[in-house]
């Protein structure tokens, strides 16, 4: 006697449509270049979109998508990898063989669009999504366009420890309160400090 067939899982129509995207652009994406990826296709593609994106520290970044990924690894739909989003063939065969045109010609579009190009892009067409990006200056080309003014993190620290560009506070111990300098003012006396000699 020959057991039934086993049922593909229960999935979101979101995470489906995750799952075609990751097969069709070959079943295994990089961090970054998968969340850019599915940036543009829920922004040109996907109608309604099925994730929402949120200006954050590598660009534009769904919760969403990575609370779908923990679910996914847990049920075997994804391999469990640090830096890459990984398919695996329960995962291949949840989404089933029925082909829907548009992941795959979303796919070809952007074969050739991996890594900083990805990002510039991205960054080019969507600036808003940059607007806390710590990787925006790193990316040149259309980023500097994209992001005029922009100043690295690293420029704008070396900048703040500059001398003269920010007071740099009193010790404590010399503190007044202000009420005792105005008075010590009115006074005629010059504002005395708390530090016992």
């Amino acid at each position: 006697m020959t057991s039934p067939p086993e049922k593909p899982p229960l999935l979101f129509a979101r995470q489906r449509q995750l799952l075609a995207l990751l097969d069709a652009l070959g079943g295994r994406a990089g961090k970054l270049d998968f969340q850019k990826l599915l940036f543009l296709y829920c922004q040109e593609v996907a109608a309604p979109p099925p994730y929402e994106f949120v200006p954050y520290r590598y660009g534009a970044f769904s919760f969403t998508s990575y609370a779908d990924r923990r679910k996914l690894i847990e049920r075997g739909l994804l391999a469990d990898q640090d830096n890459h989003w990984q398919i695996t063939a329960s995962g291949r065969n949840a989404i089933g063989h029925a082909e829907d045109a548009a992941p795959r010609s979303f796919a070809r579009r952007y074969l050739a669009l991996r890594g900083d190009a990805l990002v510039a892009e991205t960054y080019r067409r969507f600036p808003y999504y940059a607007i806390h990006s710590e990787i925006a200056w790193v990316c040149g080309g259309g980023t500097k366009a994209a992001l005029p003014g922009r100043v690295p993190p690293s420029q704008l620290w070396e900048r703040r420890k500059r001398p003269g560009s920010l007071p740099a506070p009193r010790p404590r111990e010399r503190r007044t309160p202000w009420i005792s300098r105005i008075r010590r003012l009115e006074r005629g006396k010059p504002a005395a400090s708390r530090v016992s000699p």
